[in-house]
Parts: C-alpha cells; structure tokens; sequence
C-alpha cells in the first residue's frame, strides 16, 4: 500500500527501472503524491525524472542548494521546472546556511528567488548536537543566522532586501518609512 507522503534520500539518483515501479504503484493505486520529502537531487535531475514523476506529484518539487558549488545543477533544474510550468511555490529549494560564509549564503537565497524557485531557509547544525543550536562558522553569529532564517521562511523578500530587514521589528527600514509617510 502506497502512501500520500514518500521518504526517500534521492529519487532521481534511484534506477530507472526501480522509479519506474514506485510510480507504478502509485498509478496503480490512484494515490496522489502529494510530497516527496527527501526530494531530488539537481546532479541527478533530467527531463526523463520530471516527466516520469510529474504524472503522480501534486506537491512542491523539493530539492536542496547547500553551496555554492552545486550553482550550475541548481539552476538548469530550475529551468527545467520553470520551463515545465512548475510554479515557485513548487519548486522548494533547502537552502543550508552557515555552512559557508554569510555573502555566499545570501547570494544562494537570491538565487533561488531570482530562478523562480521559494527557498525554505535552514540554519546548519551538527548532526550529533545535544541541543538544536545552529552550529556557527564564518562571519555568523547566531543572532544573524536566525534573522536571515526569518527574512526568507517569512517571504520578507518580497517586500524588501536583507539589507534592509530589521529583525527587532520583523519588516524592512524602506516598509517602516513608507509606514510612516502613509500615516503622518
């Protein structure tokens, strides 16, 4: 029996053959999916993946940008699901940071929404840590990890840049301003 929800580390990375049976199940059953959890991976992910598993996923297309590196694969599986008529609020890209250095994690963020994709923020933690505390590296403090978290879990970008977020107030400078002229 099938499930609405599927784990799984990597079904793009999965033969052919074998995600060729798991959708089979899927159809054969007329169950949904209506989220892959584990997601794909943009390495992994080609036209064939997406047009096998489109059949059967009514859920966001998840996959992660964790660094930099990983740039190139991101974006041409952006495209493919942009080009596919995939909507942003489809394409749910995890975006690791403190694992590199704030300007790098920004420059992802921006990315992703600049690709047409909704970034879910995550903050790196160790994965033997005691506590859920983000483990902080570079130029973070855990203070800036959590801000930035929250300007882009939130959809803060879409009314304002990071720079200009304030996270004591939860908006932007440029809102609070243009707050201040509408009410003066």
């Amino acid at each position: 029996m099938v499930r609405p929800v599927l784990c799984d580390d990597n079904l793009s990375a999965l033969p052919v053959k074998y995600q060729d049976h798991i959708i089979g199940r899927y159809i054969a059953e007329d169950v949904p999916l209506l989220d892959a959890n584990s997601g794909f991976e943009p390495q992994s992910f080609d036209g064939g993946t997406h047009e096998r598993w489109s059949k059967i996923m009514r859920g966001p297309w998840r996959f992660g940008y964790d660094e930099l590196k990983e740039r190139r694969e991101v974006k041409g599986m952006m495209a493919l699901l942009r080009y596919a008529g995939v909507r942003p609020k489809k394409m749910q890209v995890y975006c690791m940071i403190g694992h590199e250095p704030m300007a790098a994690c920004l420059q992802r963020i921006e990315e992703i929404i600049a690709w047409g994709g909704e970034p879910y923020v995550q903050r790196n933690m160790k994965l033997n840590a005691p506590e859920k505390i983000p483990w902080v590296r570079h130029d973070w403090t855990i203070e800036r990890l959590a801000a930035m978290a929250r300007w882009a879990n939130r959809r803060i970008w879409r009314y304002a840049k990071f720079s200009e977020y304030d996270a004591n107030t939860k908006t932007s400078r440029v809102a609070n301003d243009n707050q201040t002229r509408l009410i003066a």
